[in-house]
């Protein structure tokens, strides 16, 4: 809001009341300034919207979301923040929510089942370099293995090219 300073053909009635006018457009101007949330409320409001939305977790720790904003200047991008709120439904839509219980386990499990998959392919990766090594195996048996077992494909290109018909 323009302050009435600069008015050159104000009415009379403005003129005389300039100061009275300036003093309410400033005050009506901070009336929308932007204030911070407590990490209390971060937390409350998460749990509310998440409770309206279904599918979404609430449980967003008010502290790292407050310390992140406060790091920024409480900006986004090169804009104030004007509403925090906004800012909290986009975070517990994107996920930034702490992991349950149940959500850690299963992370624990993929973790479980990945380690033992790559601990099972440098098994597989040890137990068959001494075979495709070995000068005594034919192109047909090679064949026949990789028939069963399609990673050993790659080991034997590493390890035997010759018999797979790859030239240097």
């Amino acid at each position: 809001m323009k302050k009435l300073d600069r008015l050159t053909e104000a009415s009379p009635a403005v003129r005389e009341n300039r100061d009275k006018i300036n003093e309410i457009i400033k005050i009506l101007g901070k009336r929308g300034s932007f204030t911070p949330p407590t990490p209390r409320q971060v937390e409350d409001y998460a749990r509310q919207y998440a409770t309206e939305k279904k599918g979404v977790n609430g449980n967003i720790d008010g502290e790292k979301f407050c310390d992140f904003y406060k790091s920024k200047g409480w900006m986004i991008g090169k804009s104030k923040m004007k509403n925090w709120k906004a800012a909290v439904s986009r975070c517990v839509r994107d996920g930034w929510a702490q992991k349950i219980p149940s959500d850690i386990a299963r992370d624990r499990k993929k973790l479980r089942d990945r380690a033992y998959a790559t601990a099972q392919e440098q098994r597989m990766r040890h137990d068959y370099t001494d075979w495709i090594l070995c000068k005594g195996t034919t192109k047909a048996q090679l064949k026949a293995k990789i028939k069963a077992y399609p990673p050993l494909r790659m080991l034997a290109y590493e390890l035997r090219p010759e018999l797979m018909g790859v030239t240097k």
